[in-house]
């Protein structure tokens, strides 16, 4: 069993000198005690993310929510290259009802964007968009599109945002006091799980 995600998206500011990278390293699942143990290589790098904000109180509410670290939840990097898609093909059309399944390229390296945002997602056939009622987005990432959406033969594109299921590294939260007015500026480290 993997790390319980909670269907919640921590949206907040990411201030100047954020960095985001992709690490290969070791998968890592919690542990019954609720730990996380690194239990091989995975597959794809992940994606890591350390950034401040203001927003420390939403970044507190969701270190609470996720019991320090033992769930994980989602982000979207405020840039494009960590959260979006942009005119990748994703099949050629039958005429008939198609699955589709949307993904994530990096290089030559491709896997599944098992957390599309719906409402971001805009399909094409040979360019052309099609109705955003002509198809359905089902779990894990698929989209189905209705027979005679697309004209047999087409080339299907899609372009769409999505979100990465990111756990807290570390299980201390600190504020840093950077006025005299006693704002704080929250700085966190966040990996991608799956």
């Amino acid at each position: 069993m993997g790390i319980e995600i909670i269907a919640s998206e921590l949206d907040v500011m990411w201030l100047m000198g954020a960095q985001v990278s992709y690490i290969d390293s070791v998968i890592a699942e919690p542990s019954d005690g609720g730990v996380v143990s690194p239990v091989g290589k995975q597959a794809r790098p992940l994606l890591q993310a350390t950034f401040s904000t203001w927003d420390a109180a939403e970044v507190a509410a969701m270190f609470g929510t996720t019991r320090s670290g033992r769930k994980a939840f989602f982000i979207r990097p405020p840039v494009d290259r960590y959260r979006k898609v942009t005119a990748a093909t994703i099949g050629t059309a039958t005429g008939a009802e198609q699955t589709f399944q949307l993904q994530i390229s990096m290089g030559t390296l491709t896997w599944d964007a098992l957390y599309p945002v719906e409402e971001t997602i805009i399909i094409y056939g040979n360019g052309v968009q099609i109705l955003g009622s002509a198809w359905e987005l089902d779990d894990d990432g698929q989209v189905t599109v209705d027979a005679g959406a697309l004209t047999n033969g087409h080339t299907v594109t899609v372009t769409f945002e999505y979100m990465t299921a990111v756990r807290f590294v570390e299980s201390t939260l600190e504020e840093t006091i950077e006025t005299v007015d006693l704002q704080t500026i929250q700085t966190v480290t966040v990996r991608e799980v799956f």
